[in-house]
């Protein structure tokens, strides 16, 4: 999958953001190497400097896991940004505070923190400049060779290292705070535009509710659910049955079959829960907190008394507005999803 989606992308068009082990990326370039032109840059987490590792002393998981894989992406040639436990560590970010904010559904957070200055420092490295200063004094006088410059001895490898900056504690904890702050500005930018989704959704539900309402009264109404209706149409089933000349009906026997099967198919039970979910629902989309999970609840209780009304109908025109209740009650849920 890795080797295929970057070869069909543009060359340096793709970032490539591994927050675990290196494994698949280091098998796919080794198995690939083409699939190198098509990456812009590489992010990782993992790594320590100072912090620390989480494994042992001095060793970091996603590096510890598959330090083969570690060595094949590092080499790779690409750039390649890290985001060490020293940077993980400082995020302050909890489950509690988001969750302050967020009730309902995941989340997923990403920092990206770049430096604006090098964080890093050029030294000498006085030990081994001492001892390439001697070697070259002794050739100078043994063979006559010219003294060495500057320049040259600093081309020397191992004259100059590169070391990270030691940060004050007053930089991490302006850093920390940047971050919280960073982060609760996202949280307002997700807060507001889900409120706002959240009110185009409720408008959505409240014209569904209606709809609902309008298929439970049109039921309620329905001619279908009378004995008489009902007599009549046993009495014609019968007579499709039995030879009407030859066919003597117990006009009695039948009304009390009627009034039976009606009582066998009543649903004015259905109805009322389906009045009374109507209104909770209602009630709900008024309140000022979160009602996504109670909505959620409600639809279900929704979809078992339809059901229920679907089974009990003896008649063609209730098993229709059975099958529409549903229906409106399945794309209600689908939006209360949604709905925090």
């Amino acid at each position: 999958f890795i080797i295929e989606t970057l070869l069909e992308g543009d060359e340096a068009s793709i970032t490539l953001v591994p927050t675990g082990p290196l494994s698949n990326i280091g098998t796919a370039i080794e198995k690939n190497p083409a699939i190198l032109r098509h990456v812009k840059e590489i992010v990782i987490m993992g790594g320590a400097m100072r912090e620390g590792g989480n494994r042992s002393p001095s060793a970091e998981f996603n590096i510890l896991a598959d330090p083969q894989a570690a060595d094949i992406v590092f080499s790779c040639g690409r750039p390649i940004t890290v985001m060490g436990l020293d940077v993980t560590h400082q995020v302050l970010s909890t489950r509690e505070r988001v969750a302050k904010r967020l009730t309902r559904g995941n989340v997923n957070i990403q920092l990206n923190q770049r430096r604006t200055v090098s964080g890093s420092a050029i030294v000498v490295n006085e030990d081994a400049l001492s001892q390439i200063w001697v070697v070259a004094k002794d050739l100078q006088e043994r063979l006559g060779a010219s003294a060495p410059t500057v320049d040259g001895l600093l081309s020397l490898r191992g004259v100059l290292d590169t070391v990270e900056v030691e940060e004050s504690e007053e930089v991490v904890k302006a850093r920390a705070v940047a971050q919280l702050s960073e982060l609760e500005r996202a949280l307002d930018a997700l807060v507001d535009a889900r409120a706002g989704e959240g009110r185009r959704l409720g408008d959505i539900v409240k014209e569904q509710l209606n709809r609902i309402s309008e298929l439970v009264e049109a039921v309620a109404v329905s001619p279908a659910r009378s004995p008489a209706v009902i007599g009549e149409r046993l009495k014609e089933q019968i007579r499709r049955l039995v030879d009407e000349k030859a066919a003597s009906f117990d006009e009695a026997r039948l009304h009390q079959e009627a009034v039976l099967l009606a009582a066998k198919a009543d649903v004015e039970e259905e109805l009322q829960r389906l009045r009374g979910h109507v209104a909770a629902a209602r009630e709900l989309l008024s309140a000022e907190d979160a009602i996504g999970r109670r909505l959620d609840f409600l639809t279900q209780e929704f979809n078992r008394e339809a059901n229920t009304l679907c089974s009990k109908s003896n008649d063609a025109g209730v098993t229709k507005l059975g099958l529409e209740l549903k229906s409106t009650i399945e794309q209600m849920r689908e939006q209360v999803q949604n709905i925090e």
